[in-house]
């Protein structure tokens, strides 16, 4: 896999599922993606741990990784940087935007009922009736957590 080196971001893009793959059930049935193109965006900001924006290219060939997988019903499409660091429960949950971001913040990060353990966190958001996801949100854990970009 060119340029990542953040794994945690491809395991926890579990969130962009195919329609085969089962994560629940809701009163509808299965929880899925009402289309097959899933746009996501990243935090402007990224890693404290990166200034070069290696780690916003590394994140975005992780999605495109997923691209890849002959047997994926849907195809995750850059949407942009953007400013918001509205992700989770509390602030982005449902909003329908797919974001990426970091946290930095040790105290907010334990405040929030986290482990330091996580490297990261997706949050999900779907509707109970239709099983429709609305959005995932995926929060990094830079406060407990280096990350570095490599070719390797």
């Amino acid at each position: 896999m060119s340029g990542v080196a953040l794994l945690a971001l491809l395991a926890l893009a579990e969130a962009a599922l195919t329609p085969a793959y089962v994560i629940a059930t809701g009163d509808a049935g299965y929880i899925h993606w009402e289309s097959d193109a899933v746009r996501y965006r990243i935090q402007v900001d990224g890693s404290d741990d990166l200034s070069d924006g290696s780690d916003i290219l590394a994140t975005k060939a992780a999605f495109s990784e997923w691209n890849d997988v002959s047997c994926a019903a849907i195809q995750l499409v850059f949407d942009g940087l953007t400013a918001t660091m509205d992700a989770g429960d509390e602030t982005g949950a449902g909003d329908g935007m797919n974001l990426v971001v970091w946290r930095e913040d040790t105290a907010a990060w334990v405040a929030a009922g986290n482990s330091p353990s996580y490297y990261a966190l997706t949050t999900l958001s779907f509707d109970r009736w239709t099983g429709s996801i609305r959005d995932a949100d995926i929060e990094v854990n830079g406060a407990f957590h280096t990350f570095t970009a490599a070719d390797d």
